[in-house]
Order: structure tokens, then C-alpha cells, then sequence
């Protein structure tokens, strides 16, 4: 009797609420190549893992990712003795609610909007070496670029077992934007050179393939 009623007692919390832990497996394939290309938010899902939370139809998520990548051309002759430093990183985080439909034990369906806050930025540093070794600064450029705003979404999966899913979704951002380009063509300190600000809109199409576990 007290092993039926245990029984009882964890299938209602199962069912009345629930965790998930999540990774993006597009993200984790694609993870070490060209940052640029992978950090780009009009192509591929930027989140690389997700955390939500549940009880019955409604839930809060979380999603973050960040990446960085470095780079050196060195100063030989096939350079030109030219030197090149670059250093990018992108970040992007998210906080939202949503609301679940389950038409069958196999597929869930989500619908909310999302709280997304997406930076980049974007280092360059080129020399020339003259003679005996003596470096002259050529260029330096910062890139910074911020953006933040809502996006509304619909997100699909299907249930594997009853604790590890797949699924995608779709977003569509719609925030504000800050672009700071900062540069010189000397050792002193970096000027902003150029600022922009703006609006944007755009989908995030279903590039994301989420990989779950309900704990």
C-alpha cells in the first residue's frame, strides 16, 4: 500500500510540474569553426544550452551561449611581414515565459516571448615590421555591436521517452541596437569613429536541434 501511494504521490508531480536541461546538437557540431558564421543570429539558433521549468500548461526558460575566437597571422614573408591580431566573442541570453498544448503523449507544443540580450564584439590589430625587428602599429579597430529586445516564439518537440526529447523552434526578435566602431592608426588610445543605433526585426528560422532531459 505505501509503495502504491509513493507511486501516486511522484506521478503527480511529474505531471503538475517538471525541469528540463537542454543543449543545441546544431550548435555543438558546428562548434569551433568559423565564429562569424556560426554566431550569425539571421541564420543559426544562437543558444547553446537551455534550462526550463514547468507546472501543467505554463513555464519559465532560460537559454545562454557565448563563443570566442582568436587569431594570428604572423610576420613572415609570405605575410609580408605583416602582423594580424583578431580577437571576436559573441554572447547571448534570453529569459521568457511560455504556454504548453500536448495534443498526445508524443509532441509538445510552446508558445511565449522571450526577454533576449545579444552583444558582440570584434578586435583588430595590424602591424608592419620595419627593420631590426622594430614593430609599427598600422591599424586598430574595435567592432562593438548590442542588441536587446523581445521575441515572441513557437517551439516543437517530440518525446523520444518520456525524458529525453528533441526539438526546434522559431523566433522572431525585435529590439533595439547599438554599434560602436572604434579605431586609430597609432599607439593612442582608441576613438569612437563611427556610431550607429537602430531597430531591428528578423526570424530566427528552425536551425536548432534541442536535445533534452527532464529530470
Amino acid at each position: 500500500m505505501v509503495a502504491i501511494m509513493a507511486m501516486n504521490v511522484s506521478r503527480a508531480q511529474t505531471d503538475s510540474g517538471y525541469v528540463e536541461v537542454g543543449m543545441n546538437a546544431m550548435r555543438l557540431l558546428t562548434f569551433g569553426q568559423n565564429p562569424q558564421a556560426n554566431s550569425n543570429s539571421d541564420v543559426w539558433n544562437p543558444y547553446l544550452f537551455t534550462l526550463e521549468g514547468g507546472i501543467k500548461k505554463f513555464g519559465l526558460r532560460v537559454g545562454f551561449a557565448r563563443t570566442n575566437h582568436e587569431h594570428t597571422v604572423f610576420p613572415v614573408d609570405i605575410n609580408g611581414n605583416n602582423r594580424v591580431d583578431t580577437d571576436s566573442s559573441s554572447s547571448n541570453i534570453r529569459v521568457g515565459f511560455f504556454y504548453s498544448y500536448n495534443p498526445d503523449e508524443k509532441w509538445s507544443f510552446k508558445v511565449g516571448v522571450d526577454y533576449y540580450s545579444f552583444k558582440t564584439k570584434y578586435y583588430n590589430r595590424s602591424e608592419f615590421i620595419a627593420v631590426e625587428d622594430q614593430a609599427l602599429v598600422v591599424q586598430e579597430t574595435t567592432n562593438e555591436y548590442k542588441e536587446a529586445g523581445i521575441a515572441p516564439f513557437i517551439n516543437a518537440q517530440y518525446h523520444l521517452t518520456p525524458r529525453v526529447s528533441l526539438g526546434t523552434e522559431l523566433l522572431f526578435r525585435n529590439g533595439n541596437y547599438t554599434q560602436d566602431i572604434l579605431g586609430n592608426d597609432s599607439t593612442s588610445p582608441l576613438d569612437v569613429v563611427r556610431k550607429f543605433e537602430g531597430k531591428r526585426s528578423y526570424f530566427i528560422l528552425p536551425t536548432a536541434l534541442f536535445l533534452t532531459f527532464r529530470m
